[in-house]
């Protein structure tokens, strides 16, 4: 069922943006938790807090509760502002999952996963989820490390003056109402009054970072220069210097924290090992790692396995980095990356194939889809045939786009990634079904990243002035038939996008776009390609493997902006009628680059990690581009683009349709056919 309130999302590393409008008198749904919890403190820790009189879970200690599920962070929380004490995770509907694995946000959706809390310096009890369970999970404990000299609370606060103490609380009273230019002035007032003010710094830090990245490092700076002890500035300082690629400070600001909390902060060893090895320090690296790793039995920290791993097979340990790369799946078993470490492991280990058990085989299934494809069955026939396909080897997106590529129609796809979902645990099969060229070799690999990053940020200078008809069919949930047809008159003119409304269902209307309510989508035309290469946020790449795309040869290339392990994170921003919310969340995906061109002809992003609070929890989008002809002259344009929106009761899906580009002048017009739904 539709929700009726308006929301506005932003991100930084996302240039899409979504708008959702609907009725007056919105009234948001209410999320209730299926699982409940509380958090205790031992005596070091309560006793640090009654001395500062600070609340777990206020501005001062956002101490988070994490739910891991298969290596992953699944969702997380925090404990509520009345001090050490009750947290809870709420439900979703039935429908709403995430990606990985297939899991709900249920209690039978989360058994056998584990509830850990994480704070600096602190040892977290773990609890699993039985299959069987009331809502009340019981008692995390959270214990003092050994060898602790950082502290969570600065103890810069208790000596602020009146003055200072008095604009910092008024901050905090303003946060409350969302007014966060308010928040900003008296959270500047209070470090004005007192620059030794370290909570101040890192609060202020954190509402720059959005608009302002330079102005937050600097923050974050002066609240260590303040107090060198206070361990939270140090997490996001860090991120920063990684989204600027500035791995010698990133090395440093991560020794420190290692000096003051040497114990129960893996994070911080997977920063310092990242750092050397992206220095070329290979052999301090692999040293860090394993030091790491002895340092989080509970594999908080799972990446520093496929870290050590890439070290090891870069060293040429072929049996060291099996071993630590089988460790990685075993712990992440369906992470955004194991298809391309599953591709790894082949090449490193001599073992055999795993024999199949019951089912068929991935041959056999693509020589029946290619057999239906080529007696020109109708597709809805065609995927009717697969439905009861039983599979005993694992179906992995290449071979999917391949048999796209060669006229797979949108009902067989959708049964083809429900076998790939459904395989997910299978087998490789022994040899590709879909033979492919052998990977290009590291170099060439990074060379074809950067010349598609250099066609990509500069991607929308080449554009002419132009005009096209964008259809937009919007769906609620998993209904086969779109609730409404947008027809839009869409002007591209000194490298600006102009978005007009003419019809709905085929009816000429006066609305303007953003009064047609519903989720909408802008950015296409560049700005997604811009941020996915920016050097303000730094990507992590590797080529993942070949396909056919519209029958011509492509690379593809998997991406993280912000690497969850590194904490780093994309901002996101929906504003709800009466409040905003605001969350961080990394993002991965993939990138489609043309062989002969060297272009991006699609690309393919999913938020991952977002809060479970938050009132989104998917959001993925893919573009297409195609070579089309404006004017005589041939440009790489968007054809189509797919946006999945997922929140507690509310999934919008929109299929975008590009067509009609025309040369843009003062006088063009386009006459809009009725759109079938």
């Amino acid at each position: 069922m539709h929700r009726p309130y308006c929301v506005y999302l932003f991100a930084l590393a996302a240039s899409l943006t979504f708008r959702f409008a609907a009725p007056a008198q919105p009234r948001p749904a209410i999320i209730m938790p299926f699982l409940t919890g509380r958090l205790i403190g031992d005596h070091d820790l309560l006793a640090a807090l009654r001395s500062s009189g600070t609340r777990v879970g206020s501005l001062d200690i956002p101490v988070e509760v994490r739910l891991v599920c298969d290596g992953r962070t699944f969702a997380s929380t925090v404990v509520d502002r009345n001090g050490i004490g009750a947290f809870g995770f709420a439900s979703q509907t039935a429908n709403s999952r995430q990606r990985a694995g297939g899991r709900a946000l249920t209690r039978a959706g989360v058994a056998g996963c584990i509830v850990r809390a994480f704070l600096p310096g602190f040892r977290s009890d773990s609890l699993s989820i039985p299959a069987k369970l009331d809502r009340d999970i019981g008692t995390i404990a959270l214990h003092q490390s050994e060898g602790l000299t950082g502290v969570v609370v600065s103890a810069t606060s208790s000596s602020a003056p009146r003055d200072a103490r008095k604009f910092f609380d008024q901050a905090r009273d303003e946060l409350r109402f969302n007014d966060l230019t308010r928040v900003a002035g008296s959270l500047q007032r209070a470090v004005d009054l007192y620059p030794q003010y370290a909570q101040a710094w890192l609060d202020l830090g954190e509402l720059q970072e959005p608009t302002d990245i330079g102005s937050a490092r600097a923050s974050y700076q002066k609240a260590i220069a303040a107090d060198p002890t206070y361990l939270l500035p140090y997490q996001q300082l860090i991120r920063l210097e990684t989204w600027q690629a500035a791995w010698d400070e990133v090395f440093d600001t991560a020794s420190r924290v290692l000096k003051l909390c040497p114990h129960d902060y893996p994070e911080a060893w997977y920063d310092l090992a990242f750092a050397a090895d992206q220095l070329k320090r290979h052999a301090e690296a692999e040293q860090i790692a394993r030091k790491g790793i002895a340092e989080d039995p509970d594999r908080a920290a799972p990446e520093l396995e496929r870290l050590l791993g890439s070290i090891l097979a870069a060293k040429g340990d072929r049996v060291g980095a099996v071993e630590h790369l089988q460790n990685y799946l075993k712990w992440c078993p369906v992470a955004p990356d194991v298809a391309y470490i599953d591709r790894q492991l082949t090449a490193l280990s001599s073992s055999a194939a795993i024999p199949s058990v019951e089912g068929g085989s991935i041959a056999q299934l693509v020589a029946s889809v290619r057999s239906d494809l080529h007696s020109g069955m109708k597709d809805d026939q065609a995927a009717k045939n697969l439905r009861n396909a039983k599979l005993a080897e694992r179906l992995d997106d290449r071979t999917i786009e391949t048999l796209e590529s060669e006229g797979a129609g949108k009902q067989t796809g959708a049964e083809l990634l429900r076998l790939r979902d459904e395989t997910v645990r299978k087998p490789w099969p022994a040899s590709p079904a879909v033979p492919m060229p052998t990977a290009p070799s590291l170099e060439e690999q990074d060379r074809i990243w950067k010349a598609a990053a250099g066609h990509s940020i500069g991607y929308t200078e080449s554009l002419p002035n132009f005009i096209c008809t964008e259809v937009v069919r919007r769906y609620r949930e998993a209904d086969e038939k779109p609730y409404d047809n947008l027809q839009v008159k869409l002007s591209y003119f000194d490298h600006k996008e102009n978005y007009q409304l003419v019809a709905i269902d085929g009816s000429a209307t006066r609305l303007s776009y953003e009064q047609a309510g519903g989720a909408k989508t802008k950015g296409e035309f560049g700005s997604i390609l811009a941020s996915t290469f920016s050097n303000i946020f730094p990507t992590e790449y590797h080529w993942d493997h070949w396909t056919t795309l519209r029958k011509r040869p492509t690379h593809v290339f998997f991406f993280r902006i912000a690497n969850a392990a590194m904490n780093l994170r994309s901002e996101f921003r929906m504003l709800v009628p009466g409040r905003l919310y605001s969350a961080k969340a990394s993002q991965h995906g993939f990138v489609y680059v043309d062989a002969e061109t060297g272009k991006v002809m699609r690309i393919f992003w999913e938020a991952e990690n977002i809060p479970l609070d938050f009132p989104m929890q998917t959001s993925a989008t893919r573009l297409d581009y195609d070579f089309l002809e404006i004017g005589g002259s041939s440009y790489l344009l968007p054809i189509a683009a797919q946006v999945l929106i997922d929140s507690p009761g509310n999934e919008q899906r929109n299929e975008v349709e590009f067509r009609d580009y025309g040369r843009f002048a003062a006088d063009a017009s386009i006459t809009f056919d009725t759109v079938k739904k």
